[in-house]
């Protein structure tokens, strides 16, 4: 993205609407995440390379239950 990073979208989505679900997908590993302002506690994350069935069963997992 050319003016915000991923975690610092994140954060304005927050302010925005508190309690809404974020997904990133990353090539990196943990620790280079961390040093990028992502950590595991706050976010959903997945991994690269994932499979299809993977992405749609964790956009599901941060969806509202009916």
């Amino acid at each position: 993205m050319p003016r915000l990073s991923g975690p610092e979208l994140a954060q304005q989505l927050r302010a925005l609407r508190p309690g809404v679900q974020v997904l990133f997908m990353s090539g990196y590993n943990d620790s280079r995440l961390v040093s990028r302002g992502v950590e595991q506690a706050e976010v959903n994350l997945l991994f690269k390379p994932f499979t299809p069935d993977e992405l749609v069963e964790r956009v599901h997992a941060c969806l509202p239950a009916p």
